[in-house]
């Protein structure tokens, strides 16, 4: 099993050794920028920094031979779902957060980040797009191969049993089996063999009680103090010109 880059610095070598040129480079630095705008302070429920998961995800499209918007977006993949863009609101991909993204990264990774949100990652939507494999467009191949990717990338590590049952159940049985079949039917040998090998090691691997889970399910946020301060002046001086009038 290839070890994936978990740092940006990891990532920039990686890139570099692949003789990536000047251009793509900065594409993705751009997307790892944004990337720590969106995603300060969220950690996966085992801990793990989000944006760790979020550059091994990018590492895995990179080592499959993926072009720079793929891997663009790979970092960027999770921002309409837990991205803090300031409005309070998760889970959506809002004109204005769409805005902000294309601004930052440009339409073609923005597309794919937007897609990546909207797929139904369902069994019957992965039964679904196995069938169909030979008639996916350009999009849509690049989309499953970042789902997969962030797939395996939760596997890696044996990160999934510090993650807690829930998460855990997730990703056993017939649902590690439909992973290997979309990634063979999308003509991609590497990955599948990776996904059937990660899931395996980590089927076998067991948290230790001493080290429980962070959160029950999924990931959470932990605010700096500072920023809690911040915010407490600013409620008090909201509530003092209120008490004024």
């Amino acid at each position: 099993m290839p070890i994936y880059a978990q740092t940006c610095i990891q990532l920039w070598n990686e890139l570099e050794a692949l003789g990536w040129d000047d251009r793509d480079l900065a594409l993705v630095h751009r997307c790892y920028g944004l990337s720590m705008q969106l995603f300060a302070g969220w950690y996966r429920s085992s801990g793990k920094t989000f944006i760790s998961h979020l550059v091994g995800t990018a590492s895995i499209l990179a080592g499959i031979g993926e072009p720079s918007r793929t891997v663009g977006a790979g970092i960027l993949h999770a921002a309409y779902a837990n991205g803090d863009f300031g409005d309070g609101k998760l889970h959506r991909a809002t004109p204005g957060r769409r805005r902000v993204v294309r601004e930052a990264v440009g339409g073609e990774v923005e597309e794919l980040v937007a897609a990546y949100h909207a797929l139904q990652w369902t069994p019957e939507k992965m039964a679904a797009l196995t069938g169909s494999a030979s008639a996916l467009t350009d999009l849509e191949r690049r989309v499953v191969l970042i789902r997969l990717a962030n797939e395996l990338e939760e596997n890696l590590d044996f990160g999934l049993p510090y993650c807690g049952e829930s998460k855990r159940h997730d990703y056993a049985g017939h649902r590690s089996e439909a992973l290997v079949n979309l990634a063979v039917a999308i003509e991609q040998p590497r990955l599948a063999a990776e996904l059937e090998a990660a899931h395996r090691a980590t089927a076998s691997a067991h948290a230790n009680p001493a080290l429980p889970p962070w959160a029950d399910a999924g990931s959470f946020q932990r605010i700096p103090s500072s920023a809690r301060l911040r915010l407490a002046v600013k409620v008090r001086g909201w509530a003092a010109r209120l008490l004024a009038r």
